[in-house]
């Protein structure tokens, strides 16, 4: 009983969950400038980070470097790191888009374009998002999912997904999440991760003003986009066998049966419930839910 109430991951997220929604409560009532909302966006990232995980390190005294998992990565993997930055950040689009076809609606991603930020905003928007977040997400929390085996990969990117708060900006987030997860852990760094993440978040800024210079039969451009993706996948899976540094298991010895019960024990845990509450609620807001009372 006790861990489905105090799970440390499931509360990391939701801490760094009430930090951004408050945060964006501010921004949007206040009636702040760019410059001043990209202030505030700045400080939600950093006091995500410092009030969600030093608290818990403190608690159990242990080393931040190796709770954030801030170990170097061998060299030799960085052709790897470069090619999944580009798949991750490009199916991470793709599936944005799809979604907004599907469910209709705009493309999830950020509300501006690189041109339209100064030194704050990208700052902000940009690099502190791909440093704070990964520290969160696929250092502490990832750290402390440890135990559940290839769970804390699937977990890792809903969280990830979830935090976005936006149903449009979904199912991009849910790949990347558990693909910068699966980074951090074969490569146990995470600073793979943060490049990755720093390259999707320039792709999002910069695709927006690309696109419509882009004068190709959507038809081919998208069997272009297909083709593409296929090809990284092969060479992601080459380089991957090829041993470029990777030593490390999703596992940590747990059994089966014990990690298959740490994520279940994550997953109904008191902080991951009032999780998936604010999502809810901040994603799809007060209009689903009166929709759904109507439809009785």
């Amino acid at each position: 009983m006790i861990r489905l109430l105090t799970c440390p991951a499931a509360f990391e997220v939701l801490a760094g969950a009430l930090v951004f929604g408050v945060g964006g409560f501010v921004a949007e009532t206040a009636g702040l400038s760019q410059q001043s909302m990209a202030g505030v966006a700045a400080l939600m990232q950093i006091g995500a980070v410092m009030i969600t995980v030093l608290p818990l390190i403190a608690v159990k005294r242990a080393d931040f470097a190796y709770y954030a998992r801030l170990n170097p990565f061998p060299l030799r993997s960085i052709p790897f790191v470069l090619v999944a930055a580009v798949y991750t950040a490009l199916l991470s689009a793709v599936l944005n888009f799809l979604a907004a076809y599907a469910i209709g609606g705009p493309v999830g991603g950020l509300e501006l374009t690189f041109s339209q930020m100064g030194a704050m905003e990208i700052t902000a928007y940009i690099v502190l998002p791909a440093l704070c977040e990964e520290l969160l997400l696929r250092g502490a929390v990832l750290r402390d999912l440890e135990g559940c085996g290839g769970g804390a990969i699937l977990l890792c990117g809903l969280a990830f997904a979830m935090l976005h708060g936006d149903i449009h900006n979904f199912a991009g987030p849910l790949a990347a999440g558990m693909i910068y997860a699966w980074l951090t852990l074969v490569l146990d760094s995470v600073w793979p991760a943060i490049f990755c993440h720093l390259a999707n978040n320039m792709l999002a800024a910069v695709l927006p003003e690309i696109m419509p210079a882009v004068t190709v039969h959507p038809v081919i451009l998208w069997v272009s986009v297909a083709v593409a993706l296929l090809v990284m996948t092969y060479i992601l899976i080459s380089l991957f066998e090829t041993d470029y540094g990777i030593s490390y298991s999703a596992s940590d010895g747990t059994s089966p049966g014990g990690r298959f019960e740490r994520t279940i024990l994550t997953v109904f845990s008191l902080p991951a419930i009032l999780f998936v509450m604010f999502f809810v609620y901040n994603a799809l807001g007060m209009t689903f839910i009166r929709d759904f009372i109507m439809s009785l």
